[in-house]
């Protein structure tokens, strides 16, 4: 679950205030070259390297579904969702499995082009598995489905379940009788969906979210026991060199999501020096956004304090909050804990309170660079920005402005 996403990072903010990273000339070459593949020779790739494997087919009729959702959104489709939904639709329809990988920013809205596929199979008589690397993003992704799958008609609204490594035994082994029934129509869950050994009963699509969170292997144990294999969606904002050389070479697919959804701000990235003023000035600013009715994330590096030489001066996450909470920097502003070693009741109180504002300031781990969708939150401050990575920066740049 969550404690994969509090590692010492490996990806910058409306205000996103850190220090520095590099990236790799090699990696943008490969990326360049991958999304310069013209669709057609995609599709080619894709029929040479799967055009043996029989897949459920979901017709176009089961579509009607996903436009009846549609309809129910507070909000439009953008055309490239549009374009990737239709493609995605598309490869359902055909007898191939389909290797698709879903492509686009953090916040474009990758996740509602999932959920009304998983719709259509779910309509033609099938299973879906929406699979995430934390409980935090599966529950999300649970709300997400409940808040379309709620409005549509009784008649239409699929049966989902949600499946994590906190789940009491005697619920997982239920959860796991009724997807070997048929009981189920969308699963949604983190890597506990790994050990169901096959146990579905005509599982049609699997979504796989924040794919670079997954090892091959991971990706492969899911198909384990499965006489009918599978679609595939993996979607991601900083697909790893491997996924690019699979569309550039392999029998992988693309969709890209390029534009935002309209409102959404501009996310200014500032370096931030450690110096006693220059922080200082950085509180302030917090001030005030918390004063305009703003939230704010602190990310740090580690947990708790660290006694290796290598570590000394990182801050970690529970040493922070204590000196902010005891020093009062914001006012009397309160301020919540959250990372990847608290329990999931432990982690679903403390959002809740930053979602309501009651505790406006969220100190944390890594384990927010998923699952957290939090539309007043406009500033993250970023700890020892040195110790991650450029996509693990790019991620938590996109918990603001949302």
């Amino acid at each position: 679950g969550d404690e994969a996403a509090d590692k010492p990072p490996n990806s910058g903010t409306q205000q996103h205030l850190s220090s520095s990273s590099s990236s790799s000339a090699g990696t943008a070459a490969a990326t360049s070259r991958a999304l310069s593949t013209p669709p057609q020779q995609q599709q080619q790739q894709q029929s040479s390297m799967q055009g043996a494997s029989t897949a459920y087919i979901i017709p176009e009729s089961a579509a009607s579904v996903v436009e009846a959702a549609k309809q129910l959104l507070p909000y439009q489709l953008t055309p490239d969702q549009q374009t990737s939904l239709g493609e995605v639709l598309a490869d359902l329809a055909k007898p191939q499995a389909m290797l698709r990988l879903l492509q686009g920013d953090v916040g474009c809205g990758k996740t509602v082009v999932a959920v009304l596929a998983c719709l259509a199979v779910r309509q033609a008589g099938h299973q879906a598995l929406l699979l995430a690397p934390t409980e935090l993003l599966a529950t999300q992704h649970l709300a997400t489905l409940a808040s379309i799958c709620d409005q549509l008609p009784l008649a239409l609204r699929p049966r989902v379940e949600l499946l994590t490594g906190s789940v009491p035994a005697k619920q997982k082994a239920g959860v796991k009788a009724r997807l070997a029934k048929g009981e189920v129509d969308v699963l949604v869950s983190t890597q506990a969906a790994l050990w169901l050994h096959g146990g579905w009963s005509r599982l049609a699509l699997v979504v796989v979210d924040e794919q670079h969170k997954f090892g091959v292997r991971q990706r492969e144990r899911l198909l384990q026991g499965l006489s009918v294999p599978p679609h595939m969606l993996l979607m991601s904002a900083t697909p790893i060199p491997r996924t690019l050389a699979l569309v550039q070479f392999g029998g992988m697919v693309l969709s890209s999501i390029s534009s935002m959804p309209p409102g959404r701000s501009r996310v200014a990235t500032q370096v931030v020096v450690d110096a006693e003023t220059a922080r200082e000035q950085v509180y302030a600013a917090i001030r005030d956004e918390l004063a305009s009715g703003g939230r704010v994330y602190i990310v740090c590096p580690l947990v708790s304090e660290s006694s290796s030489d290598a570590l000394a001066g990182v801050k970690a996450a529970s040493d922070e909050y204590e000196r902010l909470v005891s020093s009062r920097v914001f006012d009397g502003h309160g301020c919540g804990l959250l990372h990847g070693k608290m329990k999931q009741p432990e982690k679903e109180a403390v959002l809740a309170k930053f979602n309501s504002g009651e505790t406006p300031v969220l100190i944390s781990s890594t384990v927010v660079e998923v699952g957290i969708d939090e539309p007043e939150a406009s500033v993250m401050l970023v700890e020892n920005a040195d110790r991650f990575g450029l996509a693990q920066l790019h991620q938590l740049r996109g918990r603001v402005g949302r």
